[in-house]
């Protein structure tokens, strides 16, 4: 996640958290269906933040896996590996 996207992300987990600490003051704003929207959006986001590290890190460890290869011949569309 990018830094800018990463700070819009906190500061929108800032305003949940302050509006679940100051629910008895706001209790017109906490059951709105924007407070809905906001909740099932940092979920959604959430969601898509833990899937893109995993296909990141996934991605990075088949790039690792290839590059210890000491040669690679190309053999009708794939690699086989060879030790030499």
């Amino acid at each position: 996640m990018r830094t800018k996207q990463g700070a819009v992300l906190e500061s929108l987990r800032a305003v949940d958290l302050f509006l679940d600490d100051n629910a008895d003051r706001l209790s017109d704003v906490v059951d709105t269906g924007a407070r809905r929207t906001l909740r099932a959006g940092l979920a959604e986001i959430d969601t898509h933040a833990t899937e893109q590290t995993a296909s990141s890190l996934t991605a990075s460890r088949g790039y690792d896996a290839g590059a210890t290869c000491r040669a690679e011949v190309e053999d009708s569309g794939g690699c086989i590996r060879l030790n030499a």
